[in-house]
């Protein structure tokens, strides 16, 4: 407190409950952490979503190109496939 002159003479201080305090940071505190927690949360259910789209969608190619192969390999001989196996590609095959 000043004095009619503008002299400090008294200073007080004010002390709240320290579980006072703990509440207000925990409040505080709940936002900060919960925010990104619930986007990375989603961050990683969309990146499941998509990585098993795109597994599906390997597995269907893969069945195709299983399913294409042994319907060629009906047309032609199994000299023919070893041929072509063992060609590289864009060689020619004898």
């Amino acid at each position: 407190m000043f004095d009619e002159h503008g002299k400090l003479r008294t200073v007080f201080e004010l002390y709240e409950p320290v579980d006072y305090q703990d509440r207000i940071l925990a409040r505080a505190a709940v936002p900060i952490l919960s925010i990104p927690g619930i986007l990375f949360l989603l961050l990683a259910l969309t990146l499941n979503r998509l990585v098993s789209r795109a597994q599906v969608d390997i597995c269907c190619r893969i069945k195709a190109i299983n399913d294409l192969r042994k319907r060629l390999e009906s047309f032609v001989s199994s000299i023919a496939v070893s041929a072509a196996r063992e060609s590289g590609a864009g060689s020619d095959i004898p």
